[in-house]
């Protein structure tokens, strides 16, 4: 049987950053890296099995490997060091965090710029490229210094990301019959 992840991220404030396509600026203030940046995807242990059938057994596997098909990948360095650490993966259009990487409970989170609105550009590629375009985030991350202080801040969203939501007042039936 599989070990149950407790410190799994929460499925309903990710649900919400992702479909919501929430700036990650709402769930991390004073950010320097990541205005203009949302979480795309997140990928859990259990999931990959379905994505590939190699991984059915908890083996260890990399961003490079589980994101081949997507292609573009630059480098990785630690952002935390450690069993519970974390690790970040660059590619040319996203940036994959590895949560206790290469182990049986890693856990990836997918992040992207934030796309343009299409109807402010005149061609109708152009906003899907400024939109996948890390460039400038990538150019920062190579510095030593710029990792640790971008390590900082994805710990910190991290920690948001693993903070339940709070249920209004008065629960399902305040809520049901407007009551708070």
């Amino acid at each position: 049987m599989a070990e149950i992840n407790r410190d799994r991220l929460q499925y309903p404030v990710l649900e919400r950053a992702i479909y919501g396509m929430q700036p990650l600026t709402e769930l991390v203030e004073d950010s320097r890296f990541l205005e203009g940046w949302r979480i795309a995807d997140y990928v859990g242990r259990p999931e990959l099995g379905d994505a590939d059938p190699r991984w059915k057994a908890p083996v260890p596997v990399t961003s490079e490997e589980l994101f081949e098909d997507q292609g573009g990948f630059l480098f990785r360095f630690t952002g935390r060091p450690g069993e519970e650490g974390f690790e970040v993966a660059v590619f040319a259009t996203f940036v994959v965090v590895e949560l206790r990487p290469r182990g049986p409970r890693t856990e990836f989170l997918v992040l992207a710029p934030i796309p343009p609105r299409s109807e402010d550009e005149e061609l109708p590629y152009a906003a899907f490229l400024e939109g996948q375009n890390t460039r400038e985030l990538k150019d920062r991350l190579r510095e030593p210094e710029q990792q640790r202080a971008f390590a900082d801040e994805i710990e910190r969203l991290v920690a948001r990301l693993r903070t339940p939501l709070r249920e209004p007042r008065g629960g399902f039936l305040g809520r049901l019959f407007g009551r708070r």
